[in-house]
């Protein structure tokens, strides 16, 4: 299996002298774990995260050309603001490179519900992608652990038949389905004002779009989505912390 990484520094990320112990606290809750097929994060890189670094990757996937991205980071922000800033999509298209995204199915922060995002290439020649995610909770992780380790999955739905809005509908007809989008977000509450994030997606990118191209760009991105879900943490409009 091919892997690539790489390890930078953000300003959301802080050093955790305190991180072994928290991982060793949280053995017994990782078997709880939904997600299937997310990258095993190494000792190593655990310890370069608790010197404040953000570890990003790629992971090979044998007979399928779309790569699996991980970033893995301690991020200064208390871990019922990060969930909400995970969970709140309202707030998605101010904070992130989403362009839109609009609740089509379900109820807001709440496990099931299907979620419509659209994400604008930047780049010639390059359509803009849509897909529509279910996005579903890990009850049993967050009761198990009190509150100190949550999960979100996602997978894409099958179609955009769900999108009924004008809005939604207008930016369907701009872009390009993914062909599959599916992945996690595993939060471990440090201490009171920090949060072990270890963020999973794997993504094939539809259209003419080489998935290969698409994974090493996913991997690059995840450094803004952490700024990005720190910085709606802290937005008094937040919803969904519990």
């Amino acid at each position: 299996m091919w892997t690539w990484m790489v390890w930078l520094t953000i300003a959301v990320a802080g050093p955790a002298p305190t991180l072994p112990a928290t991982l060793q606290q949280a053995t017994p809750w990782r078997p709880l774990r939904m997600v299937q097929g997310a990258p095993t994060i190494s000792a190593d890189e655990y310890a370069r995260v608790a010197k404040g670094e953000v570890v990003t990757g790629l992971r090979s996937v044998d007979g399928v050309a779309a790569k699996k991205s991980y970033g893995v980071a301690v991020v200064d922000v208390p871990i019922d603001r990060l969930w909400g800033a995970i969970n709140d999509e309202a707030l998605h298209a101010q904070y992130t490179s989403l362009d839109y995204a609009e609740l089509v199915s379900g109820t807001p922060c709440t496990s099931g519900r299907h979620v419509f995002q659209y994400l604008p290439s930047g780049v010639p020649l390059i359509d803009d992608r849509w897909w529509v995610t279910i996005r579903t909770l890990n009850p049993n992780l967050a009761t198990a652990s009190g509150g100190n380790a949550r999960e979100l999955t996602w997978q894409n739905a099958p179609d955009g038949s769900e999108v009924t809005s004008a809005a939604g509908k207008a930016y369907m007809a701009k872009g390009v389905m993914l062909g599959f989008t599916r992945g996690s977000w595993f939060l471990l509450a440090v201490n009171d004002h920090q949060t072990l994030v270890e963020y999973y997606t794997w993504v094939d990118p539809g259209g003419n779009l080489s998935p290969s191209v698409m994974s090493w760009f996913a991997t690059k991105t995840i450094l803004k989505t952490f700024e990005s879900m720190a910085e709606i943490s802290k937005d008094p409009r937040l919803k969904c912390t519990s």
